[in-house]
């Protein structure tokens, strides 16, 4: 059984405007509550999966590494107790780490 995945993530099915970028979905907007996060599976999974997938993961790691090399980067609030936010149940729930980014000195 396969599924056109270009179908499946802009089908209004799953998706509010779903032939409209808005990274808003992804960050907990109510305007997208009903959507179906789960049918945005881009790599697939199993053995026949997206052959790309290994290159995007580098490319992702790169984006990062580059990212702590070249920014200091600290909390947005010092004062913010973010560990007592943390809650574990079965899964542990993380809340939101707000930071700031400040340019490195050229090296």
């Amino acid at each position: 059984m396969g599924a056109n995945l270009w179908v499946v993530h802009r089908s209004s099915r799953h998706f509010t405007n779903a032939g409209v970028f808005v990274p808003e979905r992804w960050l907990g907007d109510q305007a997208f509550s009903s959507d179906d996060k789960a049918a945005f599976n881009p790599f697939m999974t199993g053995p026949r999966n997206c052959v790309g997938q290994k290159l995007a993961d580098a490319e992702l790691r790169l984006v990062l590494s580059r990212l702590v090399w070249n920014f200091n980067i600290e909390l947005a609030d010092p004062n913010e107790d973010w560990i007592a936010k943390h809650q574990v149940f079965t899964l542990w729930r993380k809340p939101e780490l707000k930071v700031k980014l400040t340019p490195r000195q050229a090296r």
